[in-house]
């Protein structure tokens, strides 16, 4: 060692080599301190890309909840609403029984179709009466048939007023 020279071209010493020593320390704290500083740099932004990204992701997430939840309460207004129509609708069950209460009225013992022919077997006994009574009287044959078509026109008008009758209720 005693012929190396040191990087001015003198000889080392022990105090060269110390102060050659300390000033390569003093270049690599200086050199660490820059890339400290430089590495503190990058943590700090490397933390606001973060927290911006984070920040992002929870506004992504907050609209689709939203959307998700804005769905749902459609499917859950249009399930309602079939339901509302669906309780608001007659039953096959019901609507069999209405109709069969409306064909009772007419079939049955106290129905329509009872009560009109018993109007008819009066229309009947008042045209027979009245023939009568017109032959006694003495009147003709034509005016004893008008008696009768009149009948028969009352019996058509109550008939067909029946039948609307029925056909407001069927329609119900």
């Amino acid at each position: 060692m005693p012929n190396e020279l040191d990087p001015n071209g003198n000889v080392w010493t022990i105090d060269a080599l110390r102060v050659y020593l300390l000033a390569q320390m003093a270049a690599l704290r200086e050199m660490m301190n820059s890339q400290e500083a430089t590495n503190k740099e990058r943590f700090l932004n490397a933390e606001k890309n973060v927290a911006f990204a984070l920040s992002a992701a929870e506004k992504a997430v907050s609209k689709s909840d939203d959307a998700y939840n804005k769905r749902f309460e459609q499917a859950n207004e249009t399930k309602s609403l079939a339901a509302d129509l669906g309780a608001r609708m007659a039953t096959r069950i019901e609507v069999e029984q209405q109709i069969r209460g409306v064909l009772d009225k007419i079939e049955g013992p106290q129905g329509l179709g009872q009560r009109v022919g018993e109007l008819a077997s009066r229309i009947d006994k008042v045209v027979t009466i009245g023939s009568a009574q017109a032959e006694l009287r003495g009147e003709s044959r034509s005016q004893g048939h008008w008696t009768v078509q009149t009948a028969i026109l009352s019996l058509g008008l109550i008939v067909s007023l029946a039948f609307s009758i029925l056909s407001l209720f069927i329609k119900r």
